[in-house]
């Protein structure tokens, strides 16, 4: 089973609508025939909790009944509620950074300023725990997945 979606993690709260610098894109996959195919995407440059590209494209991509892993492809680091939420699911979800749109790096404890020689940037979310880093093999434990660097 898909588990708890992200939107019914974020309930009960009622978030704010700020404004972004930039729009933050993000696409979703799942694997399917031994490859990842793209099942999802998002862009949005007015935001709160519950419209978090990341977190639409997570419930999307839960929506299709797809037990995971996840490969969400996205050109911010997820906000520090965000990776919370991510960090206590039960499905496996790696997150492919591409950019620091905006300057969510600084809730990883990596600043607000990234060169590019930085990117991409995964972060492995698995059993409770998280992995994070310019290295794109997956950590010990994470299932079988196909190669992420070509997507």
């Amino acid at each position: 089973m898909f588990g708890k979606r992200a939107r019914d993690l974020f309930s009960g709260e009622n978030p704010q609508i700020g404004e972004i610098p930039v729009a933050i894109n993000t696409e979703g996959f799942r694997v399917k025939n031994g490859s990842w195919k793209s099942e999802a995407s998002q862009s949005v440059a007015k935001q709160g909790k519950q419209t978090h590209s990341e977190i639409v494209v997570y419930n999307a991509l839960g929506q299709k009944n797809a037990g995971g892993p996840f490969l969400i492809k996205q050109d911010a680091f997820p906000c520090s509620e965000c990776d919370g939420k991510f960090t206590g699911q039960s499905i496996s979800v790696v997150f492919k950074i591409t950019a620091n749109n905006g300057s969510y790096s600084a809730d990883h404890g990596l600043g607000q300023v990234m060169g590019a020689h930085q990117f991409p940037y995964y972060i492995w979310y698995h059993g409770g725990t998280k992995t994070a880093g310019t290295n794109q093999a997956a950590p010990a434990g994470f299932p079988a997945i196909p190669n992420v660097a070509n997507v």
